[in-house]
């Protein structure tokens, strides 16, 4: 094969490419499609792996501690950060907690607001708060627990 495969985001989309229509053997498109199966297989080994699992789990953990300190009034990531280090909880650096409410906010737990400012002072940035109970949802959740009784 002649095709510079440098042209390529990666090698999926050069053996890709190959398969779509470029003018090849029969022989050059079985390999290509053989290959991709290859890639397609070790890449859901690598989300499945033990290793691959445990860094989901510690993640999941460390959303659920930020969003313990996510409060009902407007806070920025780095106010949520630094509460959690004075807490003691030396891992939770502005970037990370930032990432992990962003994860919050794309679930629904979490609202942001682009229009924080930090004391009232600076530059705006994300501010984070948590969703307003709806109270006719929590009285109808009462009501089913009264009857279930």
């Amino acid at each position: 094969m002649s095709t510079n495969t440098n042209a390529f985001a990666n090698k999926r989309a050069f053996l890709a490419s190959l398969t779509a229509g470029a003018v090849i053997t029969q022989e050059q498109a079985d390999y290509a499609a053989e290959l991709i199966a290859k890639l397609n297989s070790s890449n859901e080994k690598r989300k499945t792996s033990t290793k691959a699992l445990a860094a989901a789990a510690e993640k999941d953990e460390f959303r659920n501690t930020v969003l313990s300190y996510v409060s009902d009034t407007m806070q920025s990531s780095g106010e949520i950060s630094r509460a959690m280090i004075a807490d003691g909880r030396t891992a939770a650096s502005v970037n990370k907690v930032a990432s992990a409410l962003r994860d919050l906010a794309a679930a629904g737990f979490v609202i942001v607001s682009k229009d924080y400012k930090e004391n009232g002072k600076g530059a705006k940035k994300n501010g984070y708060v948590l969703p307003p109970i709806d109270e006719t949802e929590t009285a109808e959740d009462e009501d089913e627990i009264e009857t279930e009784d």
